[in-house]
């Protein structure tokens, strides 16, 4: 999420990739007319996730994989905060966000007990 506008990602089971729909912050990516697949994931396994914005261009990654190559009229600003739904369950075992080359936020969660 960013000052003026956000990133919407979101992942599936490799299954359900049709119902997905993206926000690259200028254009929604809808699953129905477009292919999704790469971002279908095995949810038994923790997955990898990186977004990056450089030059007007966005670029997704899943497991080291690029999801998503495209240019994009709007970026969201100066990085606001960041936003993660499950349906169902779920867990993050770190987060990292970027503005450039500065770190904004580094957080492993190191203490995950709950």
């Amino acid at each position: 999420m960013g000052k003026r506008n956000a990133i919407l990602i979101p992942l599936a089971e490799k299954g359900c990739v049709s119902d997905l729909d993206l926000f690259t912050s200028s254009d929604w990516l809808i699953g129905r007319n477009r292919d999704m697949s790469a971002f279908g994931c095995d949810f038994s396994k923790p997955q990898h996730v990186v977004c990056t914005v450089r030059n007007t261009v966005l670029k997704v990654y899943l497991n080291d994989h690029i999801a998503l190559s495209v240019p994009i009229t709007q970026t969201i600003s100066e990085i606001a905060g960041i936003c993660i739904n499950f349906e169902g369950s779920g867990i993050v075992s770190k987060i990292t966000l970027k503005n450039g080359r500065q770190t904004v936020l580094n957080d492993d969660f190191d203490d995950l007990s709950m």
